[in-house]
């Protein structure tokens, strides 16, 4: 791709599974690539399912920009403030409740930059140790009947199980919260339920209309199915060697693996 090099402005990249290796670390050679994207004027825009807090220090360790796309396209944050917020309206939540009545699937609701789930089991405790941060702990009830105008309700709602628990609720699910919510896998075993329109693609792309990006002269990179739709808009799509063969073929390039280094090794071919 001659000119590559001198024309990418920006880099949008996914965390888990693609920036960070599977121990969820940063790597020397990581940041090292990012400081001399840095050098060279190419800023660095972390998009993630995770919830502020579980991005900020990833992103101040990175050097990446002040700039984050959060909750998978529903949250952007300039620093720590929220710049922009998109929500489901409260009944989205009563009918995921309804869906996974009687199964072993753990709730956890984000709104803002909070974190809520009715009880800490296995799951949440173990995504705790991922974002560094645990949760508030509330009955369902309570979330359910809490106080939030119809449009302003859960930023994301996130299902977590095994994988086959997860796969048998998913159409009850995506049936559940209709026209609503949109609901798509993040990971085999997470579930992630957004407000309707939202997603990493669709978040970048309204990114680069409103700050004048050419999407041509923009790489992003991901290893999973929500981040297929931003891998297709980039002028330069890179999918790890971790990834599914769906989310390959959404992409122009495939790096070596979250645990090679891929995404260091696929932008120091590209740029440099």
């Amino acid at each position: 791709m001659e000119g590559t090099a001198t024309t990418i402005t920006h880099v949008f990249t996914d965390i888990d599974g693609t920036l960070l290796d599977s121990a969820h670390r940063l790597t020397k050679r990581t940041k090292d690539v990012f400081a001399e994207l840095r050098a060279r004027g190419i800023r660095v825009i972390l998009v993630s399912a995770r919830p502020p807090r579980g991005m900020a220090f990833i992103r101040d360790e990175a050097g990446a920009d002040p700039y984050m796309i959060c909750c998978a396209g529903a949250l952007i944050l300039q620093g720590d403030c929220i710049v922009e917020s998109k929500a489901m309206p409260q009944s989205v939540l009563t009918r995921t409740a309804e869906a996974i009545a009687g199964t072993a699937v753990s709730l956890s609701l984000y709104r803002g930059m909070a974190w809520y789930t009715p009880r800490l089991d296995p799951y949440v405790l173990a995504e705790a140790d991922i974002v560094h941060f645990r949760p508030r702990v509330l009955p369902l009830k309570a979330l359910m009947d809490a106080k939030t105008p119809a449009d302003a309700g859960a930023n994301k709602i996130m299902l977590m199980s095994s994988k086959e628990v997860i796969a048998s609720i998913y159409p009850k699910v995506r049936e559940g919260v209709g026209q609503l919510a949109a609901a798509t896998l993040s990971k085999p075993d997470y579930l992630e339920i957004l407000p309707p329109g939202v997603d990493k693609g669709s978040a970048v792309r309204d990114f680069c209309i409103k700050h004048g990006i050419d999407p041509s002269k923009i790489v992003c990179a991901g290893d999973q199915e929500v981040d297929m739709g931003m891998l297709r808009f980039a002028g330069v799509g890179i999918a790890m060697g971790n990834a599914s063969e769906g989310v390959k073929a959404s992409a122009n390039r495939v790096a070596p693996s979250n645990d090679e280094d891929g995404l260091a090794l696929a932008l120091e071919d590209l740029l440099f």
